[in-house]
């Protein structure tokens, strides 16, 4: 499945993903400037927008435990961008 994936989802879900690692969010300004930062900082691009539609993708496209499990790892100040 993951060769079909875009290539922002493939980059979120494979590179550096390690599932018994927590990634440590200092706080949830900081993740969405990575994002804005990914986007080259395109004023037209909000971040969170991105960063709900792609935690969307992750639902539609795969199974529901392991969906559960994402979630599980998220940090908890990035909780409220998963629908």
């Amino acid at each position: 499945m993951g060769t079909r994936l875009p290539a922002l989802l493939r980059g979120f879900y494979y590179e550096g993903w390690n599932p018994g690692r927590r990634a440590n969010a200092r706080n949830r300004n900081s993740f969405l400037e990575r994002i804005h930062v990914g986007v080259q900082r395109d004023p037209a691009v909000d971040p969170e927008v991105v960063a709900r539609l792609v935690l969307a993708q992750f639902v539609d496209r795969l199974p529901r435990a392991e969906v559960k499990r994402a979630k599980a790892a998220t940090p908890r100040v990035l909780q409220n961008l998963w629908p």
